[in-house]
């Protein structure tokens, strides 16, 4: 069954699929959450190309090796239809969403907080992307006067995260605006 994206509503990303692994049609999908329990064996996922169809594919097998998921998906059964999963968006339905630990969130959760200057109080601007790097995340800021910043999501630099509040507030340093 094959879908745009942009029918589907309640859908959310939580990993890519990065490469082929083996001969038996697994694939290795690198989480977004790093939380594995959304994709687990039995569930019902959707695969998407940005702005392409979306197909809907069962997960028959799923095992973390290291930061990586190892897939294997309905119908996929060798290493040729496995490199041409290589690209898509792995998506859930809202509802099935795993539970974070505290002090993690996901990515659309963070995207659009307003961010406040940690050692002053004062408004910042908002946190408008977050980056996943190989260490850490890096949120960009946009500030109120529309210079951008570039901040290490470490708790060196990210003091606080409320969510019911909409807010993170940030220990910026000179020269990181």
């Amino acid at each position: 069954m094959k879908k745009d994206l942009a029918e589907r509503d309640g859908l959310v990303e939580v990993g890519s699929i990065t490469a082929a692994h083996g001969i038996r049609g697994e694939v290795r999908v690198f989480l977004h959450s790093g939380t594995p329990e959304n994709l687990r064996k039995g569930m019902e996922v959707f695969l998407s190309v940005p702005g392409g169809p979306c197909e809907k594919r069962t997960v028959e097998k799923a095992s973390m090796h290291g930061r990586v998921l190892l897939a294997g998906f309905g119908g996929v059964t060798d290493r040729n239809a496995a490199e041409a999963l290589v690209g898509r968006k792995v998506l859930i339905d809202e509802a099935d969403l795993a539970p974070l630990p505290e002090g993690t969130y996901y990515l659309r959760d963070l995207e659009g907080l307003d961010v406040f200057d940690h050692d002053t109080g004062e408004a910042a601007g908002k946190l408008v992307e977050v980056i996943q790097g190989p260490g850490q995340d890096i949120y960009r800021i946009r500030g109120l006067d529309g210079r951008e910043a570039l901040v290490p999501a470490v708790k060196e630099f990210i003091r606080e995260v409320d969510l019911e509040k909409g807010i993170v507030r940030v220990h910026f340093i000179d020269g990181m605006f």
